[in-house]
Parts: structure tokens; sequence; C-alpha cells
């Protein structure tokens, strides 16, 4: 019971940290037009992982304890929080208040609903593939040995390199430093707990789209995520994005098909509508971190999607000038595959 509850701790403070990691995109505004909750949500969740890298990844190149990251992380956040918390406390309690007043429709509680029955199914479903054993047992080798990704999760021996396949992503580390820092199990926390906040996030983004689409209407917008939720219950193939949210929410795939790449999209209708928007260029950078942090597979996926995306506008708005901007983007991305290559090949070697 215990467990259960410090499951439903963990999932709450995750969303009420991204919500505030959100607010730093307030910095680069020029006023706060468009920033909805889920705006707000999603924008934190791609900033809270693009920082996460940029601490996980040199200390686990440095081989220190997990421990080490694990409070450094951990301080960082809650100060963080703390000042966005100061600065935004007074405006979130007067825009609670105008939200209470407001009535809701048919749609908007059937499209709670249908999600609902997704975060149950989820939390309940038992998924025995490899992929599954391996992100537990990383995790868990991570609690167990105070280290980052030094042990081969199936057998406990320690590597001599570091694991090309999951160089930097860091995701599953930063599952373990919320296990360790919060006690909570790690079969608990990466099978229901981050599948659960994938399925949430993931129609986050979807409303975002669909505030796009049908230019603010919430009406139309609790229609389209009802209509999506009925695609995801009934659109299974072996590598569709529904099958991912559904069965393998707690891998960093999943949360790359359903959530970063979405978001992409939905950067792109951002700039369709402003190209100009230093914000939103900002958020197509930090998104291609990001998606490298979550998962490896975002290497050459993210870098084609802020392609097809940004290109796509900036040909449509003949906006020339903003080619600067996508350059910059995809730069990361760049540099990403250039070390994959190196150590892959065996040109860069990284011993343990």
């Amino acid at each position: 019971m215990t467990e259960l509850f410090m499951a439903g701790i963990c999932f709450g403070l995750l969303f009420f940290i991204m919500f505030c990691f959100g607010h730093f995109v307030f910095l680069f505004a020029g006023s706060e037009e468009g920033m909805s909750i889920q705006h707000l949500l999603i924008s934190g969740f791609i900033i809270y992982f693009f920082l996460f890298e940029f601490f996980a990844f040199p200390m686990m190149i440095l081989k220190l304890p997990l421990n080490i990251l694990s409070a450094v992380w951990g301080v960082t956040v809650a100060v963080l929080v703390l000042l966005v918390c100061l600065k935004f406390g007074k405006r979130w309690i007067q825009v609670w208040k105008k939200r209470k007043k407001q009535g809701h429709s048919f749609s908007f509680y059937l499209m709670l609903l249908l999600i609902g029955l997704q975060c149950v199914f989820v939390a309940l479903w038992s998924d025995n593939s490899a992929d599954a054993a391996y992100y537990v047992a990383n995790v868990s080798a991570n609690v167990a040995t105070n280290t980052i990704n030094i042990y081969e999760p199936f057998t406990g021996v320690q590597m001599d390199r570091f694991y090309t396949r999951y160089l930097f992503g860091m995701y599953p580390v930063h599952n373990s430093v919320v296990c360790q820092l919060t006690g909570i199990h790690p079969l608990l926390y990466t099978k229901t707990v981050t599948s659960v906040v994938t399925v949430f996030l993931s129609y986050t983004v979807y409303a975002q789209i669909g505030r796009k689409l049908f230019s603010g209407c919430r009406e139309n917008v609790w229609k389209f995520l009802c209509f999506l939720s009925v695609i995801q219950f009934f659109f299974h193939t072996v590598y569709s994005n529904a099958s991912f949210l559904l069965m393998r929410g707690y891998e960093g795939k999943a949360i790359l098909a359903n959530v970063v790449l979405p978001f992409v999209l939905y950067l792109g209708l951002c700039l369709y509508d402003d190209i100009q928007n230093k914000r939103i260029w900002l958020m197509v950078f930090c998104a291609g971190i990001a998606g490298v942090d979550i998962s490896m597979s975002a290497l050459s996926i993210v870098p084609v999607a802020v392609t097809a995306v940004c290109i796509s506008v900036i040909i449509a708005r003949r906006a020339w000038r903003c080619l600067k901007y996508y350059i910059v983007c995809v730069l990361p991305s760049v540099g990403f595959i250039i070390v994959y290559l190196l150590v892959s090949r065996g040109y860069l070697v990284l011993a343990i």
C-alpha cells in the first residue's frame, strides 16, 4: 500500500514539476498569450529532459555514483520549482478561481473517461518482452549498485565499455534517480507510473494540435481527443504508435512516437502562424536534444521530422532568413550522430 501511495505521489509530482518547468518559456515570450496548461505541461516536459541530458551524460562518462546525480538533480529541480512558485504562485490562484466557474460539456467528460480507461489499461497491462525486462533491469541495476549504466542489466557483470545502443539515452537513468530519491520500487515505477504519464502527455500534445486545427474551439478539441482515443484502442499492429502507447508506454520509443514527434508537428503549426517567434524555435532546438535523451531512436527520426516540418513552413512562408534557425536546431543531432558513429565503429572508445 505504501508503494502505491508513493506511485501516486510520484505521478502528481512529476506533472507539477513539468508544469513549473514549462513556465521558463515565459522568459522568451513577449506575452503570455497562448500559454494554456497543456502548453506549459508539454513544454516543461521537453525542457526537463533537455536539461537532464546535460546533467546525466557527463556524470555517466565520469563514472560518478548515482547518488551524486540524484542529489545534484534533486536540488536543481527543487530550486527551479521554488523560484517558479514564488514568481507565478499568485497568478495560478487567480486562474484557478476563474476556471472553477467554467462549465464543461458532455464531450469533455467523455474524453476524460476514454483517457482514464487507457490509463487503467496501461497500469494493469503486463508486458514480458525482452525490452520490458531490459528497462526494468537497467533501473534496478543502477539503484542496487549506486552506479550509472556500469553493470550489464541481465547478468550483473561490469561492462568494459558503455553500451553504445543506449549511449545518450538517459531516460532509464532518470527513472533510476526517481526511484533512488523516492524509494519506490523500479518495477512499479517503470511499468506503471511512467506508462500512465506517457498516456497523459500524449493527449496533452494532441490537445494542443487540436487547438491549432480548430482555432481554439474547446468543444471541437474534446471531440477530436475522443476520436483519437477510439483509434488508439483499436489500431494495433506490431509497430504502431497505438501499440507502443498502450502496451509499451514505459519505453523511450513509446514517448518518442507519442509525445516528442507529435510535439514537433505542433511546433510546426505554431511556426506557420509565427515563423519569426524565437521561443518556438528554441523549443524545436530543445526537442531535438530531449528526444535523444529519451530514446536513441531519435538520433535520426527527430532530425528528419524537424527537417520535414521546418523546411515545409519556411518554403510556404518564404522565410528564407529562418534557415539559420533550422540549421542551429539540427546541429546537435548531427553532433550526436557523429559521436555515435565514432563509438560504434571503434574509433572512439568510452571505456569503463
